[in-house]
């Protein structure tokens, strides 16, 4: 009987995408139901697009106005946005014909799942708090499936694919309305692919480089989620059927992907913040570099720990905390893995990885500085950990751990702690939900204080 049990664990530890499959949908429901209507960042905005993909409208000149869609959605319970938003009026559905909203730049790719449930459930019910939950369910499960995907076909960093697609953070941003829920999804399937290509293949074929080049396209609409096409040098020799060579063949597929994604921000409006005088110059880096880095370094060190925090989770408006021992959990188990999981990678590809990582956090940066922030203002505003999860795989390459040997039997202890410190996350960020929205029938919002680290705090 004890033989059997060992069998049965080791066949469950080594299905790492079964694993996530089952506690991202037990508890990534739990979170969707949990969470009110709009009480994920930008989540009104993000269903106002979704509206719009459900009836095909995918791009527009002009502000979209009333779909039939949003109708829908009007009566849904909008008190709890309302309170943490006091000074915007009750009807945060309402469409202005003269300003586009903050999600209209986003491409239709990320709201397909949303859109679709709407679009499909409204053929049975126009109740507005069904196709909601029905929309929240349908981009949950895309996340779940894209994730999965991915830990099933990388060859490398199996167990960090799945610890970071079930980050509280990441799967509270993939049950929402937010475009994050694919897009992170679908980063960590590109990261998957690249690694697959990398390192266990002995050369490339016209198959793979038509895969490659379709999953490019599509990051391209992705808040140009192009950063892991930095890794294709790395790519081995490419098969006799291939009449260009290998750079060659990368650089075009490069160029293309980056023409296309500045293209489509070029045709967009800008996602700029109402009430700043923003820079609005994408020269600013060239015309005052000092000044440039200057902000993202003291940024970077001011606002590091919330950053921390906020990859790890976050929730609600960015207000609801964890307990403190969750985030010393989360940092403690990210960084065991790069112990205990030996992977064998190059020290070229971890330098690649680790300069891609701080470009692309750059560039990240960069963007809100000259669209968003007050540029007399000392530091870089509007920036969230949350945005660093889909450029997690890039740390995987650099931490990697090239040296340390451990057991078999050690190993499969540590897989056992890290599932249930994982779990334990899990449960924690369920409670934290539960106490901030649902305990004694309390209002939080008319507290002088939220909950925080899972305590009760109140002005007198």
């Amino acid at each position: 009987m004890q033989i059997r049990f060992d069998l049965i664990l080791n066949k469950i530890l080594e299905k790492p995408e079964k694993i996530f499959f089952i506690l991202a949908f037990i508890f990534g429901s739990i979170f969707l139901f949990k969470t009110p209507p709009f009480e994920v960042p930008d989540e009104p905005h993000h269903l106002l697009r979704a509206c719009e993909i459900a009836d095909f409208i995918f791009y527009s000149k002009k502000p979209v106005k009333t779909t039939k869609y949003d109708n829908y959605f009007q009566n849904i319970d909008k008190s709890n946005y309302i309170k943490k938003h006091p000074e915007e009026k009750s009807d945060i559905l309402k469409r202005d014909n003269n300003n586009f909203h903050f999600a209209s730049r986003n491409s239709a790719i990320m709201y397909i799942a949303s859109s679709l449930g709407i679009k499909i459930g409204s053929f049975f019910t126009q109740d507005g708090n069904i196709l909601f939950y029905l929309g929240r369910f349908c981009n949950l499960l895309l996340y779940i499936l894209l994730s999965a995907f991915a830990i099933k076909f990388t060859p490398v960093f199996k167990y960090p694919f799945m610890y970071i697609a079930l980050l509280p953070m990441a799967l509270y941003e993939g049950m929402s309305y937010s475009a994050d829920s694919f897009n992170n999804g679908f980063a960590f399937l590109f990261f998957a692919l690249i690694f697959k290509l990398i390192f266990s293949k002995s050369e490339i074929t016209k198959r793979d480089f038509s895969i490659l080049s379709v999953f490019s396209i599509i990051g391209a609409f992705c808040k140009g989620l192009v950063y892991p096409l930095a890794l294709l040098p790395f790519l081995p020799k490419f098969s006799r059927e291939f009449k260009l060579k290998k750079g060659l063949c990368i650089g075009i597929l490069i160029f293309i992907t980056l023409i296309i994604c500045q293209i489509w921000v070029a045709i967009n409006p800008k996602n700029l913040h109402p009430d700043y005088f923003v820079i609005n110059d994408s020269f600013f880096l060239l015309k005052e570099p000092f000044e440039t880095f200057n902000k993202v370094c003291i940024t970077t060190i001011i606002n590091l720990q919330s950053y921390f925090f906020q990859t790890i989770g976050v929730f609600g408006w960015v207000h609801i905390y964890l307990r403190p021992e969750v985030y010393v959990l989360a940092f403690m188990s990210f960084s065991s893995m790069f112990i205990f999981l030996k992977e064998k990678i190059s020290y070229g590809l971890k330098i690649t990885a680790l300069i891609v990582f701080l470009f692309a956090y750059f560039i990240a940066q960069y963007n809100l500085l000259i669209y968003w922030s007050n540029p007399d203002a000392k530091i870089i505003s509007g920036f969230q950990g949350r945005y660093l999860i889909s450029m997690l795989p890039l740390l995987f390459i650099v931490f990697a751990n090239n040296k340390f040997n451990f057991s078999d039997k050690i190993i499969k202890i540590y897989k056992i702690l890290l599932l249930i410190s994982i779990i334990y996350m899990l449960i924690t960020s369920c409670l934290a939900l539960n106490n901030f929205y649902n305990v004694l029938g309390l209002d939080r919002y008319l507290m002088d204080n939220y909950i925080k680290y899972g305590t009760f705090l109140i002005n007198k």
